[in-house]
């Protein structure tokens, strides 16, 4: 019986060495760290981010789909009410039932039509919206499902899918409670815009920045 349990440890241990490793070699294109910052950008590129965002915000509403500011567009909406300084894209996360109710083309039509190109990334499970005639600034919308039996919401992608299924077991699910995401969901100024955030403030940045929320960025610009 303990030679079985060993055994049993031991191959848990290959196959989560296994995941760590497949995990690093398929990281994020598009990191969210807040910890540093880089440079700051021009008011120029804040201002096209602005409008950018925007536009998404619009065409999600009127697809009647929830999303929320997050990430570090959270902490400028949180800090300053407005993008941080050194930001080169947005943050938004939306909902996984939701996107499976609507039509795919329909929403990929939408986009076209406002001269914006919508592009999923299975792998990390979020999608990246650019004005066709330029590559920057962007927007990053990443994608959660609910775990019901957790009542976490957790992001999605067929890498995670590799990784254990408990959020207690691995930051890099970025999972957090689904009490979180209730209706209707507060209305927060970014900018000259107002977008839905997350309830509790600044809780769900306690889950996505675990190690780092109560810090300020520190800036790495030479």
């Amino acid at each position: 019986m303990y030679l079985l349990t060993q055994k049993k440890i031991a191959t848990l241990t290959i196959v989560a060495g296994f995941c760590v490793i497949i995990w690093n070699a398929f990281s994020d294109d598009y990191g969210h760290s807040e910890i540093t910052s880089d440079c700051n950008v021009t008011s120029e590129y804040l201002n096209n981010l602005e409008k950018l965002l925007e536009k998404v915000h619009t065409i999600l509403d009127s697809h009647k789909l929830k999303h929320i500011l997050c990430y570090n567009t959270l902490w400028g909406q949180i800090r300053i009410s407005n993008f941080l300084p050194w930001t080169k894209k947005a943050d938004l996360c939306i909902f996984k039932s939701q996107l499976d109710r609507i039509n795919e083309g329909l929403l990929y039509g939408s986009f076209q039509r406002k001269f914006l190109r919508l592009r999923y990334f299975s792998a990390n499970g979020y999608f990246i919206v650019k004005d066709i005639y330029s590559s920057k600034p962007f927007v990053q919308i990443y994608v959660f499902a609910k775990d019901e039996e957790q009542q976490m919401f957790k992001r999605v992608g067929w890498k995670r899918g590799l990784l254990p299924p408990n959020c207690e077991w691995t930051q890099s699910l970025e999972c957090f409670p689904a009490n979180l995401i209730v209706d209707p969901l507060p209305v927060q100024r970014l900018g000259a815009n107002a977008y839905p955030v997350p309830m509790g403030g600044i809780e769900i940045q306690k889950y996505h920045y675990a190690d780092s929320w109560w810090k300020k960025p520190k800036v790495m610009c030479t």
